[in-house]
């Protein structure tokens, strides 16, 4: 078996799984066809097209169940031209999903491009005079209507139609720190979408967050002078950021957060930080800096150590984008003097010159940049009011244009996963449940609401392959992070959403299904909630190989959810060592609890938390939290709960109590507001939220019943549950 797996490694086929017990004819059939296949005969050339190759990879000594891109691609090596359309450019911004689309900022105001830059449209609502001088644009990686801009005296401006309209969002009227904007960045971490973070330099101290899309701000770290902010992304809440303090506002750090809302600490100290990149791959954070090299920041935020090579000095820009494959990565470097462009294959051990057409000058003025596409197809270089374009050159075969149609797509997880544990439990009453037609109707409601939380949506992925010695042997797309095969195949045949038949644009789609999108732990590309990289690789006429990365945005919606808490029984005892207050799980009577707890008390005041320290959810915007509520009429004290947090280095915060009013024997529910809740408790961090507390007087000893503890995050979702009372 071990041969046979070789053998379907270097030939570039994916092997199946061979048991052992098979009989003798079949491991003879399958050696056979394992030797024909290393043999390479005419026949079995002639029956499919060359394939890209792939390689098993082991990491850490465990099998990957993954594969590797392998093969030689092309040396990486960038050509320049000069852009001459535009003039006084001031900054040049990417997106960061769409590969095809890049906003540039002259003294005229905004220009749009839609083809990587070969045409520029002038946003008339973006001029200079209407909005003020750009300074940094931030794009909705999951809307692509939508983006940012952050201004130098007129705030922060936003437009949801891709340029054609823009409206003021934030300004010092309404609560930002100053209206002079460095940059404003959209915080990954908030399914949502809606908030956004603003920093502004030397104009003002502070980072000013709005968390509901602009029409409030606030400011936040207010004792910080912030240069630049880097989120860690989607799965992540971590933030770092280059600042200085108010009283030492010449002496720079590097400092890091385990989310938005706890305390900044530093990273590296007395240094000046010039820009910060991500790897594509999973790893660590590299930032830049003028005077101290490269640095890279490890386990989150808690080491750093000097990366590079010496001539990584007083750089002014530093990234990373995707290599040829999903399984690359190649960091660039760019410092407008003498270096130029650098690029590295190897987390910039070793160092490629990409200077060729590259403007340099020993006279540069402050504010030159160097930024790339989404996929590292193209770069952009703004220094001294011009702009040059470089282009990835992969010699006579070239794959690019990689477009993937729609371009994100969300995923209601929690309705998912609620939904089919709900039908589980439904399906295991109903043989013997005494009314059978209630149970039926409940299973059409769950089962409608697994049907929407997986719609399948078809996804569409088309690229430019061009073999200037004849047409390419295969072109294949890399779907197997979809639940399809690394080696889908790609039609130039006008019916696979490609154009017109023999254009040289490629196409192949998928039905996507959000739970069959699957992501290993131990795998070392990115994982979403995030961007999924799919492959694109052509095989050229003479067996060469050449690839391009398209970008497919996965979000998980934003829900309303139900809170489980635990799963076992507690006890909290007094001093006196006697029962305080006992909570056990209930099996929640069907079709109407999806959960249920009883909280038995004896005398005396007590508190009771029920929660997971380890699981926060995050219920920023959310309009209310209900629950079903009755007691044994034992006790005459009402039942409070309250909300608490779970930071990771500072105390947690807990809202103030609120009394459920009189119980009894028949459930009723109660909906508490979170708004004026957690308006009434600063500090409390909504997106950490991990504990509902119980609590009473303990006049006299009482049992109560709490079932399904809800957080809607609208009133339409709360009016829409349309669940019976529970019995």
């Amino acid at each position: 078996m071990g041969r046979a797996r070789q053998a379907s490694t270097r030939t570039g086929h994916l092997p199946s799984a061979v048991s052992c017990c098979r009989p003798p004819a079949y491991c003879l059939l399958l050696t056979a066809y394992c030797v024909l296949s290393t043999a390479r005969c005419p026949l079995s050339r002639a029956a499919e097209p060359e394939l890209p190759p792939f390689e098993a990879v082991e990491t850490h000594g465990y099998p990957q169940h993954e594969w590797r891109h392998a093969g030689r691609y092309p040396p990486f090596r960038v050509t320049w031209v000069r852009e001459t359309r535009l003039a006084e450019v001031s900054g040049v911004f990417p997106h960061p999903t769409l590969p095809q689309r890049v906003v540039a900022a002259t003294a005229e105001g905004l220009h749009l491009s839609d083809d990587g830059g070969r045409t520029w449209v002038l946003l008339p609502e973006a001029t200079a005079a209407k909005v003020g001088a750009v300074r940094h644009v931030a794009f909705d990686p999951a809307s692509p209507g939508i983006f940012y801009l952050a201004t130098d005296g007129r705030g922060v401006w936003g437009t949801t139609d891709a340029g054609k309209t823009f409206r003021r969002l934030g300004s010092k009227a309404n609560g930002l720190a100053a209206d002079a904007v460095l940059a404003v960045h959209l915080y990954p971490a908030d399914m949502r979408l809606l908030t956004l973070l603003a920093i502004h330099g030397t104009a003002a101290s502070g980072i000013s967050v709005t968390e509901d899309g602009g029409r409030t701000w606030r400011v936040a770290s207010p004792d910080l002078h912030a240069w630049r902010l880097l989120c860690s992304g989607p799965s992540s809440l971590r933030l770092y950021l280059a600042a200085s303090t108010r009283e030492k506002p010449d002496v720079r750090n590097i400092l890091s957060a385990a989310s938005l809302g706890e305390p900044w600490y530093v990273v590296v100290r007395d240094v000046v930080p010039t820009d910060a990149a991500l790897p594509v791959l999973r790893g660590d954070v590299y930032w830049a800096t003028a005077d101290a090299g490269v640095h890279v920041v490890t386990n989150n935020g808690a080491n750093f150590a000097k990366a590079g090579s010496d001539e990584l000095t007083r750089l002014a820009s530093l990234g990373v984008v995707p290599g040829p494959t999903a399984d690359s990565q190649v960091f660039y470097a760019y410092e407008p003097t003498k270096l130029g462009m650098v690029a590295s294959l190897d987390g910039l051990r070793t160092l490629t010159p990409c200077n060729q057409g590259l403007p340099l000058s020993p006279f540069v003025a402050e504010g030159a940049h160097l930024r790339a596409n989404a996929n590292g197809t193209v770069f952009y270089a703004v220094a001294n009011g011009a702009l040059a374009k470089g282009f990835r050159f992969d010699g006579a075969l070239k794959v690019s244009n990689v477009v993937v149609s729609p371009p994100a797509f969300s995923f209601a997880s929690g309705a998912w996963s609620e939904g089919v544990s709900s039908l589980q439990r439904c399906l295991s009453v109903l043989p013997r449940a005494p009314h059978a037609a209630g149970v039926a109707r409940q299973i059409a409601r769950f089962a409608r609401a697994v049907e929407a939380a997986l719609t399948p949506t078809q996804v569409a992925i088309t690229a430019l392959v061009v073999d200037q010695r004849g047409k390419p042997k295969s072109v294949t797309v890399d779907l197997s992070r979809l639940g399809g095969s690394p080696r889908t195949p790609m039609a130039d045949d006008g019916q696979h959403g490609d154009g017109a038949a023999g254009d040289s644009v490629y196409g192949a789609a998928i039905i996507l299904r959000p739970r069959e999108i699957h992501h290993d732990g131990r795998d070392w590309r990115r994982e979403w909630p995030g961007p999924l990289d799919l492959t694109v690789t052509a095989v050229g006429s003479d067996g060469a190989l050449a690839g391009a990365v398209g970008i497919l945005f996965g979000v998980r919606s934003a829900e309303s959810f139900y809170f489980w808490g635990e799963d076992y029984a507690v006890s909290f005892r007094n001093p006196t060592g006697d029962v305080a207050v006992a909570l056990d799980r209930q099996v929640a009577p069907l079709p109407t609890s999806r959960s249920s707890w009883r909280i038995t008390a004896g005398k005396g005041p007590w508190t009771l938390p029920i929660g997971n320290p380890y699981v926060p959810r995050d219920i920023t915007g959310f309009h209310t939290v209900s629950l079903w509520v009755r007691s044994d009429g034992r006790s005459p004290d009402a039942l409070r709960v309250q909300l608490r947090d779970q930071p990771d280095y500072i105390a947690p915060t807990t809202t103030p109590p609120v009394s459920l009013g009189p119980t009894s024997g028949e459930f009723r529910r109660v909906d508490i507001p979170l708004e004026p809740l957690l308006a009434k408790t600063p500090g409390f961090l909504s997106r950490l939220f991990c504990w509902v507390i119980f609590s009473g007087e303990g006049t006299a000893p009482g049992t109560w019943w709490v079932d399904d503890i809800r957080f809607a995050r609208s009133k339409d979702e709360l009016d829409s549950d349309v669940r019976p009372r529970p019995q």
